[in-house]
């Protein structure tokens, strides 16, 4: 049997275990807090930064939507009822609201096809399930016998699985270069606006460069991807911490226990 100068001795040690224990818990929930506070004021920045720059890219596609819907509707009659006190009034007002949410949906469409490369590629589960995917799809085998329609026909279907996801970066490329023009038309890096443009291309200056609507062309056009690139970074962060967290506490209550 143990002594009794053993027991206190074993008594102590358990203490002494369960107060480092407490102090390497309340050390590590101070950093967990901090870094916490830190990256939600990141995300919240973050929000406010994709308010802005989301407002300034969807305004070209509501002024091309104005636009097409004023050639459109440029008729007498039209022009007419639109003239008219009450009625004028609110049919403008409908009129805005359609012009303003049909933007916002050409804008969505667009920034869907630039992300999906990424969208289809963000992660490994998600890189597993399309791989999954493609193996169950089933491939039919080109026979010697087959005439060269038929061939054809078997290696057009065998290349549907992966034909769409390699395409991917051709429509994010497409949406990428319409985006970009249409953020040039509604901010014109050249001083002057569009018409001056043609006189520049004769004779460059750097001088009537407009350094502003340049800067805002290229940051409308990147914000949407990185600020969703940045979002699910975070999500991921979040994720990992809590993770961590959790597991502390199992493993503080199996020590207490």
């Amino acid at each position: 049997m143990r002594s009794t100068k053993e027991k206190v001795q074993d008594a102590t040690r358990q203490f002494q275990d369960r107060v480092q224990q407490a102090y390497r818990s309340r050390h590590y929930n101070r950093k967990s807090a901090l870094l916490v506070f830190i990256l939600n004021l990141v995300f919240a920045c973050m929000i406010i930064a994709a308010g802005l720059f989301i407002f300034l890219n969807i305004q070209p596609y509501i002024r091309a939507v104005e636009m097409l819907a004023n050639q459109a509707l440029n008729y007498s009659l039209i022009n007419f009822v639109m003239s008219l006190p009450l009625i004028g009034w609110l049919l403008g007002l409908i009129a805005s609201i359609a012009t303003t949410l049909i933007g916002v949906a050409l804008w969505a469409i667009f920034q869907f096809f630039e992300l999906l490369p990424w969208i289809l590629t963000r992660d490994a589960d998600t890189l597993r399930s399309l791989i999954e995917r493609i193996e169950r799809f089933e491939v039919l085998a080109v026979k010697p016998s087959d005439t060269p329609m038929v061939a054809a026909l078997k290696e057009r279907h065998n290349n549907i699985p992966i034909e769409w996801v390699a395409q991917a970066t051709t429509y994010a490329a497409i949406a990428y270069t319409i985006d970009g023009l249409m953020n040039l038309v509604t901010y014109p890096p050249i001083k002057g606006g569009l018409d001056a443009v043609s006189l520049w291309l004769l004779a460059p200056s750097m001088a009537d460069v407009d350094w502003g609507n340049l800067i805002t062309v290229v940051i409308t056009l990147i914000a949407v991807e990185v600020i969703v690139k940045l979002w699910h970074w975070l999500r991921q962060v979040f994720g990992y911490m809590r993770q961590q967290r959790q597991e502390q506490q199992d493993e503080a209550a199996q020590q207490s226990n």
